[in-house]
């Protein structure tokens, strides 16, 4: 039987608890933290084209200014500057997207009750999807938030049980010896 080495894995979990930690005491850092990296990421192709087009040598047909890389330039500084509004367009559009999907469900539910006996248990599923749809588009801020703060404690309920399980593994392990 292979061994395993769960002292190996102990930094690991130490780390996990402090991100963990650090999304439930600092949501607001996280909140944004994605459209900066998207509106970093978008300048710099742009800025990475435009580059390139300048220190591209000059043959006999002149090149076109690259628009689009001008504009992905634009683009992604607005983005870094107005980061705020570019997330809550985001949370926004996914909390429509949400409330689609939700009401979709619905509605294929009563069409199908028309033909068979569709138990009330499963509209809880639609209607839970289609409020959270609505709560986004409503606060998209807080929608957020709530996130970040469910993702941290997800990180740290996962550290925590795996630090609980190496240590009961090693308690285990000193018993067999």
């Amino acid at each position: 039987m292979e061994q395993i080495n769960f002292s190996a894995q102990f930094p690991r979990v130490i780390v996990s608890i402090v991100v963990g930690a650090f999304f439930i005491l600092f949501p607001n850092f996280f909140e944004n933290f994605v459209m900066y990296i998207v509106g970093g990421v978008i300048a710099s192709l742009g800025g990475v084209e435009l580059l390139s087009y300048f220190m591209a040598k000059k043959s006999s047909s002149e090149k076109p200014l690259p628009i689009l890389a001008i504009l992905a330039v634009i683009l992604g500084i607005i983005i870094l500057i107005k980061v705020e509004v570019f997330t809550s367009i985001m949370m926004f559009s996914l909390g429509f997207i949400l409330l689609a999907i939700g009401l979709g469900q619905v509605i294929t539910y009563v069409e199908l009750r028309k033909k068979l006996v569709v138990p009330s248990k499963l509209y809880i599923s639609p209607a839970l999807i289609s409020l959270s749809g609505v709560l986004a588009i409503l606060n998209p801020f807080g929608t957020i938030r709530a996130l970040v703060v469910f993702f941290g404690a997800v990180i740290l309920f996962s550290a925590i049980s795996q630090l609980i399980s190496i240590m009961v593994i090693k308690r285990i392990k000193k018993g067999n010896n």
